[in-house]
């Protein structure tokens, strides 16, 4: 009887310890749940979790129940008298605790396995959710600043972004060195020059040498585009920018984009304070914070309205590069007053580095480097008469262009386009400029234009009406503005028909214009309701 009362204090030890181990691991499946970082988070951890404990017990509690059947299978007597009184029974009891010892152990060792296993999956499947949650709602921020397609990799740029490899290398090379190693107050560079020096080539050249992870944003103004001559875009597309490119600024310029609100419609001021130089300032503690380049190109073509917008967007950079040491700003634009002005104006002169393209001293090598590269593409591809007839044209060329790199890229397009009429065309253009001295060489740009355009309708010379309507055309093509109250009723083929030219004659002067513009032959045709795009046409040209 006594071994029976130490087999039954034995037992209900057991019992005790099965008991102990549930809250345990009750205990365990709170902390883990508990440990998640959000109350939805922890309440699902704890609700995945109970169902995975329930499990666990209902499995033992089977266990259990098994144990007890087998102990009721002996017909001597009730089950409870068995269990606490009977002497002959101290096997059975020996043999309940040994099977409770084991499917507690089994408990602890499979349950505890799987338990933390799951708990693991549980924790790990709901923190990538969160990430993904909050990955959302951070790009769902980022699209409702609605930034313009103007960065450096913009499709809309291919004219731009045509640098001759090899030429300009001495400015790039001062431009890598002013970004990286150069003087740390020294923070803004500006590259100026008239329109055809190649400022927006080299603007474009800089962005695609810089390292990923040192080129923080970019925007390169295009004359008529919308959103690309928008000074309201600005700000709003350098932070879109910046929140892609710089990993530790994307949380604050979400957050700030929350509470900006509002997208391009707000003031400067408040757009650049809020997305733009106070996440910047949540940097500076960061002591081994690399230098981070902002590439702005062709601020001349940005539109001017509201009056003075320009300039305090010019302030605006200006102050941001002053305010965070870990900033370089680069800034290309066309010697404007308003914008010279805005510039000289800057209480910190002495942190910016001017650069006037126009007293480069290679520039001439480099224009020769350009028409020698494209001559000998035309040479290996076949019969190419220029160089066949005129051995010299590289070096007469490079001499007429005076500096000007857009005189050298609109004239050698115009002569590459048909190879066996190049040495016709070069002989009419060298004609028409021959009259002209050097020095003036916007005049020369003029010329070059004329005759090329008067190429391209010198087969309906002798048809005046038809030269009447074309002249018209050229007229809206000069006068016309791109965002004038009456823009979407005049500016396609169809709407000019109300004006008296016809849609046919229209069409034909667009393809003609095409051509004249070195567009691609494969283009596809206009439609009637095509708009006129008179500063793509002329931009195309070079026209400034």
């Amino acid at each position: 009887m006594r071994a029976n009362i130490r087999d039954k204090c034995d037992t209900i030890a057991k019992i005790q310890g099965l008991m102990k181990l549930l809250a345990e691991t009750t205990q365990q499946t709170a902390s883990v749940a508990n440990g998640q970082p959000d109350e939805h988070t922890r309440q699902e951890t704890a609700t995945r979790a109970t169902d995975i404990l329930s499990t666990r017990v209902d499995t033992l509690k089977m266990t259990l129940d098994a144990i007890l059947a087998s102990a009721k299978e002996n017909p001597r007597s009730r089950f409870y008298q068995m269990f606490w009184f009977a002497e002959t029974d101290k096997e059975n009891l020996k043999s309940i605790g040994q099977r409770i010892d084991t499917a507690m152990s089994n408990f602890k060792f499979q349950g505890g396995i799987e338990m933390r296993h799951t708990l693991g999956q549980i924790a790990a499947d709901i923190k990538d959710r969160y990430l993904l949650e909050v990955e959302k709602e951070a790009r769902e921020a980022l699209k409702a600043l609605n930034p313009a397609n103007a960065s450096y990799t913009s499709a809309q740029l291919e004219e731009k972004s045509r640098l001759q490899p090899g030429t300009r290398s001495t400015i790039l090379r001062a431009l890598a060195e002013w970004a990286v190693d150069g003087e740390p107050n020294q923070r803004v560079y500006i590259l100026y020059g008239q329109a055809g020096l190649g400022k927006s080539s080299i603007a474009h050249a800089f962005c695609r040498q810089l390292p990923k992870d040192r080129l923080g944003a970019s925007f390169f103004f295009l004359r008529g585009s919308g959103e690309c001559s928008d000074v309201y875009r600005v700000f709003t597309t350098i932070a879109h920018q910046l929140a892609h490119s710089i990993t530790a600024l994307q949380s604050h310029i979400v957050k700030a984009s929350r509470i900006h609100g509002g997208g391009t419609g707000q003031l400067l001021d408040h757009q650049f304070d809020t997305l733009i130089l106070e996440p910047l300032r949540s940097l500076l503690d960061i002591s081994d914070m690399p230098i981070i380049l902002l590439v702005v190109d062709g601020v001349d073509e940005c539109e001017k309205k509201p009056e003075g917008a320009v300039p305090d967007m010019l302030r605006l950079l200006l102050k941001v590069a002053q305010e965070i040491p870990f900033l370089r700003v680069l800034i290309a634009t066309r010697p404007e007053p308003y914008i010279m002005d805005a510039l000289n104006s800057c209480p910190h002169g002495n942190t910016i580095i001017w650069r006037d393209l126009q007293k480069e001293p290679d520039v001439d090598s480099d224009i020769r480097a350009f028409i020698d590269a494209e001559f000998s593409k035309c040479t290996t591809a076949g019969e190419f008469t220029l160089c066949e007839e005129h051995s010299d044209a590289a070096q007469t060329l490079t001499r007429l262009s005076d500096g000007l790199f857009i005189f050298a890229s609109t004239i050698v397009k115009y002569l590459t386009q048909s190879r066996r009429l190049s040495a016709e065309r070069y002989n009419v253009l060298l004609g028409a400029q021959s009259h002209l001295g050097s020095g003036n060489i916007y005049n020369k740009l003029d010329t070059l234009y004329v005759g090329i355009i008067g190429k391209s309708f010198e087969d309906i010379q002798g048809d005046s009406k038809h030269i009447a309507y074309v002249k018209q055309l050229l007229t809206w093509v000069a006068l016309f503005h791109p965002f004038s109250e009456n823009s979407e009723a005049v500016a396609s083929a169809a709407g000019l028909e109300t004006s008296g030219i016809p849609t046919s004659i229209t069409l034909d002067f667009l393809d003609r214009l095409r051509l004249a513009t070195q567009a691609s032959p494969n283009s596809l045709p206009i439609p009637p309701d095509a708009r006129i795009p008179p500063s793509s046409s002329t931009r195309r040209l070079g026209m400034p």
